[in-house]
């Protein structure tokens, strides 16, 4: 693994609208951990991106080795979901953070996803500029 913070996760248009229907109609907290982990999980994301931080902290990526590791079904995979609601990973984490900001994206471009030549130019004209614009302020 490689670790760090925050993380990205990549969904099929018709997954992505499966579970955002069903958080709209639960709500987070009354949907239970298990189906909460399975949706940011390999079982419905087509991508799970790693957990980066800004800093590299090395002591912070050992502790997220072995605290945010999930075992779901046969999958086994790191997630920040692991924190939802567990107070005392949250103040081990909190504590190794210090004053360490938690803020590092490796944003590639999606362009090539986008087989409609009109809808891709919108992508390279207003998305990609913005997130090189944040990339750069972010510095």
């Amino acid at each position: 693994y490689s670790l760090l913070l925050p993380q990205v996760f990549v969904y099929s248009p018709s997954i992505y609208k499966k579970i955002k229907e069903r958080l709209k109609q639960k709500g987070v907290s009354e949907i239970s951990s298990t189906e909460l982990t399975s949706y940011f999980s390999p079982w419905y994301a087509e991508h799970l991106g790693t957990i980066q931080s800004a800093s590299g902290n090395e002591t912070l990526k050992t502790w997220c080795d072995q605290h945010l590791k999930v075992n779901f079904y046969f999958f086994n995979f790191l997630s920040l979901l692991k924190l939802h609601g567990n107070i005392e990973l949250l103040k081990q984490l909190n504590g190794l953070l210090q004053e360490e900001a938690l803020l590092k994206l490796n944003l590639k471009t999606l362009a090539p996803v986008f087989t409609n030549e009109s809808k891709r130019d919108w992508f390279y004209e207003v998305i990609d500029n913005q997130i090189k614009l944040w990339e750069v302020n972010m510095r």
